[in-house]
C-alpha cells in the first residue's frame, strides 16, 4: 500500500514537470486606432481618382447602376484600387498592417454630385457610405485621395523661421516705403514759389 502511493506521488510528479508547449493557434492582430481626416490635397490627382472610381466599364470597378440616379456599391469587401493603392467604403473594412499602419478617411457629402449618389443595398433599404478610406506608411499623412510626407518637427520649425523672417522684411520695406513717401510729401509743401509763379500772383493781384 505504501508502495502504491510512493509510485502515484512520482508519476504525478513526472507529469506536472513536463513543460506546456504553447497553443500554436494565434488570435488575429487588431491595433486600437481611429482613422485620420484628409486635408486638401492634388486637385490633378483628386480628379483622376474620381474619373476612375466613375468608369463603370472598368475591370476594376466596384460600383453599377441600376438606376439612373444612382450608384450601388457592388461588394464593400472588394477594394477599389488606383495608384497601387486600395480604396474601401468604410475605414472597419481596412486591418492596419506594420507596412501600412496609417488609416485616412475622406468623408462623403450627401451634396456631392457624385459620391453623394453612391449606398450601400442592404435588402430593401439602400444607405449612403460615410467615408472613402486607403491606408499610408507610418512617416505619412493623408492628403486628398492619397498619401503625403507628413513634415518633421524640425522642418516645421525652419519653415515657420523662414515665414516669419519673410514677414518681417516685408515690413522692414513696407515701412521704409511709408517713410519716403512722408518725406516727399513734406518736401513738397517747402518748395518756395517759382519767379513766374509770383509774378502771375502779382499782376492777378493788380487786376
Amino acid at each position: 500500500m505504501l508502495l502504491s502511493f510512493l509510485l502515484s506521488l512520482s508519476f504525478t510528479h513526472v507529469i506536472s514537470s513536463v513543460p506546456s508547449t504553447p497553443s500554436t493557434a494565434s488570435t488575429p492582430k487588431r491595433i486600437n486606432f481611429s482613422p485620420k481626416r484628409a486635408q486638401q490635397g492634388s486637385i490633378e490627382h483628386t480628379v483622376s481618382f474620381r474619373e476612375a472610381l466613375f468608369t463603370l466599364s472598368s475591370p476594376s470597378s466596384v460600383l453599377e447602376q441600376l438606376h439612373p440616379t444612382r450608384y450601388t456599391i457592388k461588394d464593400p469587401k472588394t477594394a477599389f484600387k488606383f495608384d497601387n493603392m486600395e480604396y474601401y467604403w468604410d475605414w472597419t473594412y481596412l486591418d492596419p498592417s506594420d507596412a501600412l499602419p496609417v488609416i485616412c478617411s475622406n468623408p462623403i457629402e450627401p451634396s456631392d454630385p457624385k459620391l453623394g449618389k453612391v449606398f450601400f443595398v442592404n435588402g430593401s433599404s439602400p444607405f449612403r457610405p460615410r467615408e472613402l478610406s486607403w491606408a499610408c506608411p507610418q512617416s505619412h499623412g493623408c492628403c486628398g485621395y492619397e498619401c503625403c510626407k507628413e513634415a518633421s518637427l524640425g522642418e516645421s520649425m525652419i519653415r515657420l523661421i523662414l515665414i516669419l523672417v519673410g514677414l518681417a522684411i516685408a515690413c522692414f520695406f513696407l515701412l521704409e516705403f511709408l517713410r519716403w513717401c512722408l518725406g516727399c510729401c513734406s518736401r513738397y509743401r517747402h518748395v518756395p514759389s517759382s519767379p513766374l509763379h509770383k509774378r502771375s500772383s502779382s499782376s492777378d493781384s493788380a487786376r
